[in-house]
């Protein structure tokens, strides 16, 4: 069996779903680097525990827990788009994950986009 070699050059992307894994990119690396500065589990509960006490407010961490959810869910949104682009329908099945990676090289420089929080 033969296995054609695609070439990340193959695909020619519209500009809107590059602009829009772009920004998938900028948000998941915004979601990965929010996560990484919040508390602990631990910390963020011995904080409510103070809070409930009296202590130290636990308005940072309702607001934190805000803006992790806010970005997730942007996240989320564009990745909708990404994947529901219908640049995807215009390419023979056995080919589209190719050009899936070859459209996250394109827009990272070359450099997968981390895909977890594993230091």
């Amino acid at each position: 069996m033969i296995l054609d070699v695609v070439d990340d050059d193959d695909f020619s992307f519209p500009g809107d779903l590059l602009a829009a894994q772009r920004r998938l990119s900028a948000a998941e690396a915004e979601h990965v680097a929010l996560c990484r500065a919040l508390p602990s589990r631990a910390r963020t509960a011995a904080a409510r525990r103070r809070a409930a006490a009296g202590g130290v407010p636990a308005e940072g961490i309702r607001d934190q827990a805000e803006q992790e959810r806010r970005i997730r869910a942007r996240v989320l949104e564009l990745a909708e788009r990404v994947h529901g682009h219908p640049y995807w329908d215009t390419l023979p099945p056995a080919e589209r994950a190719a050009a899936r990676g070859a459209l996250g090289r394109r827009t990272s420089g070359g450099t997968p986009a981390p895909a977890t929080l594993a230091a």
